[in-house]
């Protein structure tokens, strides 16, 4: 064994394979930005290998969080979660960056603050005629009486992210999932909320619980996402409005209706204009209507089987589904078999309709014909005494030769349907098919 063997892999193919191998790698390595940049791509979570140096580096974080659904952050130096600009950029790719970002900090009196109505950040403290903070008593903005150290905070620029409205405002602008780490006062913001919820329709759920009834910013969400509808309280879901924008962005939200406006015309409308099948969960005293019923069929042939039973006989809803679909003939009601007209058309769309119409119109020569153009098998469900007809069966042979074992064999070379020499024409035609004629059915004499 050479010395390369016994040193085994090298450090480039050990990180080639593993990226946790950083954590074991020489500094250099470590230290090394392109590598450092191609193992993050791989798993955000290399970053806690790195050097500080790297850890530092805004770029690197950046892709490390989008590695890591944000998680990477935590080996980020605090000044940057605390840094605005940074973090919003963050927030683009990672929805729950926000978890990472700090929520309080200390003036350089090492008290901590508090952001407080929008006024800015106070410590809780006043100032002594030396400008010192006291050791008690209250920072209080509203009187002037802010302390020189909270102060300098604020001139510096600083805030505290899930604290500061002006950053939740911007936040929620990009990623509305930010509402779910902002302070419970931020979350009574009703601009905020409004935005978040503009963004993405379910921001309304993580908002304090007291704005989740407020009708304007419930039709805000549903008109964004109509699946917030079915998270509303009933009272709200009892909206005609808001009821009626969830429907027109998609009928599924019907099954979110409260009883009482499940028979609501106007909403039965919209959802069979939508989706044809949604007549099927109609209420029964809807699928009654017989607008409805033409606007559901016209759509989709299958709502005719859910087509209430005294309307099976409506020859103009027939019509609409036939027209679709020939088999639809076998819902109509049976008054509406003998219907030459309908069934001329229901065997147009599909021969096999004959099979459903009435014993009348099986003997009918020209539908017959028509279903035959379209396959020999609809002899099969003819009429015997067009089974014995030369030119209907020739016509049927010429799309299945098979079905001359439908077609009426004569007892005797006389008898005024197929003769003798039919057979045998056909049997010189159709040579070793094997395909036996069927007997008559009148007994022999």
């Amino acid at each position: 064994m050479d010395e390369d063997e016994k040193a085994g892999p090298s450090w480039d193919q050990k990180l080639a394979s593993d990226w946790e191998a950083l954590q074991y790698a020489p500094p250099d390595y470590q230290a090394d930005r392109v590598l450092v940049l191609a193992l993050v791509r791989r798993s955000g979570f290399a970053l806690q290998f790195a050097t500080e140096e790297l850890r530092r580096d805004k770029e690197v974080v950046l892709e490390a969080a989008k590695h890591s659904w944000g998680d990477a952050l935590q080996y980020a130096p605090r000044d940057m979660r605390k840094d605005t600009q940074f973090m919003l950029e963050v927030l683009k790719h990672c929805p729950h960056a926000l978890n990472y970002a700090f929520n309080w900090d200390k003036n350089d009196e090492d008290a901590k603050l508090e952001e407080l109505g929008g006024q800015g950040y106070f410590c809780g403290r006043r100032a002594d005629p030396e400008g010192l903070p006291f050791r008690g008593g209250q920072c209080d903005p509203e009187m002037g009486m802010q302390c020189p150290s909270c102060e300098r905070f604020q001139s510096g620029g600083n805030v505290i992210l899930l604290q500061d409205r002006k950053f939740m405002l911007e936040a929620v602008g990009v990623q509305w999932m930010a509402l779910r780490c902002a302070e419970p006062k931020i979350k009574k913001d009703r601009e905020v909320v409004t935005k978040a919820v503009r963004k993405g329709g379910f921001a309304l759920f993580l908002a304090d619980e007291a704005l989740h009834h407020d009708r304007e910013l419930a039709l805000e969400a549903v008109r964004q996402d109509w699946r917030a509808f079915g998270r509303l309280s009933e009272r709200l879901r009892s909206d005609p409005e808001l009821a009626e924008e969830a429907v027109r962005q998609d009928w599924k939200a019907s099954a979110q209706l409260p009883p009482g406006l499940r028979e609501d015309a106007k909403l039965a409308e919209e959802l069979v204009r939508q989706n044809a099948m949604a007549f099927a969960s109609l209420p029964t005293k809807l699928r009654g209507a017989r607008e409805l019923a033409l606007a559901a069929v016209g759509s989709d042939w299958r709502a005719y089987e859910h087509v209430l039973e005294e309307l099976r006989g409506d020859r103009e809803i027939a019509l609409l589904a036939v027209r679709q679909h020939g088999l639809a003939l076998e819902l109509t009601a049976p008054g509406l078999r003998s219907d030459r007209e309908l069934v001329l058309e229901a065997v147009r769309q599909d021969w096999r309709a004959l099979k459903h119409a009435s014993l009348e119109l099986r003997g009918d020569r020209e539908l017959l014909a028509e279903a035959l153009r379209q396959s020999g098998a609809a002899l099969r469900h003819a009429d015997e005494a067009l089974k014995s007809d030369p030119e209907l069966v020739a016509m049927a042979m010429k799309a299945h030769w098979s079905t001359l074992g439908v077609a009426v064999q004569p007892e005797h070379p006389e008898h005024d349907g197929l003769s003798h020499e039919f057979w045998l024409d056909a049997a010189e035609r159709f040579p070793g098919r094997g395909t036996r004629p069927r007997p008559a059915r009148v007994a022999a004499g």
